[in-house]
């Protein structure tokens, strides 16, 4: 039997061992370091009025359940935001998935808002400021999938078909103002930090909005755990009695985000879905240009490349042959040369 005839007879093998190659190198990855990247160096920032949205900016408020605001009172020397915080929320929300979430076109917890000077410094600030955003996103969005647009030149933003504001992301928000110092959490005998002392000390503020419309049911903190602020020194005292809204620790407003986004997913149709994600008009359905944006479409796209060149021909199919081969004869295969990226080494996951 020729080569071709043998990649033919396992190609369902090989595609999976793609997607597994493929979602490997995004989950260890591409993602914690994208995620990373967004929320510690490139967060959007949010000033004085009139709030503008860029239309790059857009993006990362979609396919989210909420916003993540940071105060000035929360933020390291005034414009640092503490990486981890975003370590205690991404281990939490990986864990609350049983480590296998979504992680397809910026899909995550939230998404981080820094304010900045001059910018919203009360809940109700933040809030005007939250429905201008996504009235904004809105409006762009809308623009984005009309027929005859083009994204402008220098704009990176594949599939934009795939993205939305989901009705949960307007009803409710995450509100972070307190920053804590590190010799405030326990370590262990290796001289780690303890992330999950840090989730449970790290207090924010979950608010409801008050636009509830399009959601499956009202949001509810009944049975949420309130806690104290560990310090708020640097931040003025705010009456917060007139708003809808709890304080809880990290560890809580996380899972709770992930249960109302569970929520609403399992009441949300396939064709509701369908109507949200809105297909754009394109002029060659089998552009591949734009690169894969699932590990499905990825596997798909190698295995069409192998069809041209001949699957005896093609780099990768050979590679992928080898690897299954192996696996075969109970050997391991390491084809993973990059090491899977770590926030940091002094902290215990």
């Amino acid at each position: 039997m020729g080569k071709a005839n043998l990649i033919s007879d396992v190609l369902d093998e090989i595609r999976q061992e793609l997607q597994r190659s493929w979602t490997h190198q995004r989950k260890y990855i591409d993602f914690p370091r994208q995620t990373s990247v967004e929320w510690e160096l490139y967060p959007l920032l949010l000033g004085p009025e009139p709030w503008k949205l860029e239309l790059s900016n857009v993006k990362r408020l979609c396919n989210r359940p909420t916003c993540f605001y940071w105060k000035e009172s929360a933020q390291d020397r005034g414009f640092y935001c503490n990486r981890l915080v975003l370590v205690g929320a991404y281990k939490e929300w990986f864990e609350c998935h049983n480590d296998e979430p979504d992680i397809e076109y910026d899909r995550f917890f939230a998404n981080p808002v820094r304010i900045t000077p001059g910018g919203p410094t009360t809940v109700a600030q933040i809030l005007e400021a939250h429905r201008s955003l996504c009235e904004l996103s809105t409006s762009l969005l809308r623009d984005v999938k009309s027929e005859g647009f083009r994204i402008p030149f220098g704009t990176v933003w594949m599939y934009p078909e795939k993205y939305y504001i989901p009705d949960l992301f307007r009803a409710i928000i995450v509100v972070h103002d307190e920053h804590i110092t590190y010799d405030k959490f326990k370590y262990n005998e290796s001289g780690k930090l303890l992330v999950d002392d840090f989730l449970e000390k790290q207090s924010v503020l979950l608010i409801r909005t008050g636009d509830q419309s399009g959601l499956s049911a009202p949001i509810s903190f009944d049975g949420l755990e309130a806690i104290s602020p560990f310090c708020l020194e640097n931040s003025p005292v705010e009456d917060l009695s007139c708003f809808d809204t709890i304080r809880v620790s990290l560890r809580t407003a996380v899972r709770f985000i992930v249960s109302l986004e569970k929520r609403e997913k399992d009441a949300t149709s396939a064709s509701e879905l369908a109507a949200k994600t809105q297909e754009l008009p394109t002029d060659n359905e089998d552009d591949e240009s734009k690169g894969p944006g699932t590990a499905l479409d990825y596997a798909n796209d190698v295995i069409r490349t192998a069809e041209r060149v001949g699957y005896e021909n093609d780099p990768t199919i050979l590679d992928v042959l080898r690897k299954l081969e192996a696996y075969k004869r109970g050997e391991s295969f390491e084809d993973h040369h990059e090491e899977a990226y770590r926030f940091n080494r002094r902290w215990e996951w």
